[in-house]
């Protein structure tokens, strides 16, 4: 019996040794899902776009949406993720500023050539939404291509996206703001 009470009382001291981290870091990770879901594109959806209304408290509502990209030739190449208020068309996600090239919220072929962990931004891509405390995480599960005349083209996209509400989104809000 005291055996086992001494084992009780190492597992117990470990549990408390090795569980406290454990719990420290998940009372840090304070994010908050406020929409998941994820959207397939075939080569035949080359006019399509997708949309999803997400309400937020205080009657705020973010629009999330893949609006298809042509090149000079009218061959679709890509989608452009966006987050955007009802009454205001600006994407939330585009760097503030003035800037060229690609950016973390669009997905062209060209960039997929390699998977899209070979992509420039990667599979994963973690986008905070301007003026809120709201990430967009979107993860490419599938990027088929298919080479082309200039460049190559989807067979077939699909984007996890999932939108969080995060400490730390608005911790950086906070000081993009001062």
């Amino acid at each position: 019996m005291i055996r086992n009470l001494a084992l009780a009382t190492i597992a117990f001291f470990l549990s408390l040794a090795v569980g406290a981290p454990v719990i420290a870091a998940l009372g840090e990770n304070r994010s908050h899902a406020l929409y998941e879901g994820s959207v397939t594109f075939t080569s035949e959806d080359v006019a399509n776009s997708w949309v999803q209304e997400v309400r937020l408290g205080g009657g705020d509502m973010i629009l999330l949406s893949l609006i298809p990209t042509f090149d000079r030739h009218g061959t679709l190449i890509g989608w452009d993720l966006r987050a955007s208020l009802v009454d205001d068309c600006r994407n939330l996600l585009e760097t503030p500023g003035p800037w060229h090239g690609l950016q973390p919220h669009m997905f062209v072929a060209n960039d997929m050539v390699k998977g899209p962990g070979g992509s420039a931004y990667g599979a994963v891509r973690e986008i905070p939404i301007r003026g809120f405390s709201l990430l967009v995480r979107a993860q490419v599960l599938t990027a088929d291509l298919e080479p082309a005349a200039e460049s190559a083209v989807f067979r077939r996209f699909t984007l996890a996206v999932t939108l969080t509400s995060t400490d730390k989104a608005a911790s950086d809000h906070e000081k993009s703001t001062r």
